[in-house]
């Protein structure tokens, strides 16, 4: 079986705080895992270091096969993005900085990754916009944007950290699309982080739970 994500006993510490220990987990490719637990828990925190932003305390951890995280083959959305903007980037600009982690250094998209963007854009209908300042966005538009920044480029691991958060309705409604378009594919695998149980229900395989340790959740699987 190909793994996604393989963490043994992997254990993180804040300071002298052990946020947590003993997390074993596989994810196999293809395979979309929710993410559940207490505010404070450390999810956010699993993500960072499944993304190798932040080291492991001890513990094993290969993502996507390798010791040294392949940070271009993963499609990473943080969690709370910026209200206000210091500047106001185009939507086509947001997401073609997906992209250029995996082109090399000094090399800029060009046409065949301006395509893969404008079809993530598309996935979450916002393609129509993708000329338009971030800025000028709702809310939920604009998190859309960063979910397809995320997944431009078809890539083989997405870490999601709360996707549908102050969203409005169409907007979650959209997101739900996109991802189980991803899903149905079968080559893309997912840690999505979220507090919205009816949406990991419909997108996820399973949902684990963090809570000092890893385990699963007790919610049914997506369909």
């Amino acid at each position: 079986m190909s793994l996604a994500v393989l963490l043994r006993e992997g254990a993180f510490r804040y300071g002298r705080h052990l946020l947590w220990e003993g997390i074993n987990l596989e994810l196999p490719r293809g395979e979309f895992a929710g993410l559940m637990g207490p505010n404070g828990s450390g999810k956010s925190t699993l993500l960072k270091v499944l993304l190798g932003l932040l080291p492991l305390a001890r513990g094993e951890m290969t993502v996507l096969g390798l010791e040294k995280v392949p940070r271009a083959r993963i499609g990473y959305l943080p969690q709370g993005q910026p209200d206000r903007f210091s500047f106001s980037p185009l939507v086509k600009d947001v997401v073609l900085m997906g992209m250029y982690g995996g082109l090399g250094l000094l090399r800029f998209p060009g046409k065949k990754e301006r395509l893969k963007a404008w079809a993530a854009l598309d996935q979450v209908d916002m393609l129509a916009y993708k000329d338009e300042p971030l800025s000028h966005l709702s809310g939920g538009q604009q998190q859309r944007v960063f979910i397809a920044r995320a997944i431009a480029g078809g890539k083989e691991l997405l870490l999601l950290d709360e996707p549908t958060n102050r969203v409005d309705p169409t907007s979650r409604s959209l997101i739900i699309e996109a991802l189980l378009r991803i899903r149905e594919e079968g080559r893309t695998g997912a840690i999505i982080v979220s507090h919205d149980q009816a949406f990991l229900q419909q997108t996820t395989h399973r949902v684990l739970c963090l809570n000092g340790s890893l385990a699963d959740g007790s919610l049914p699987p997506g369909g």
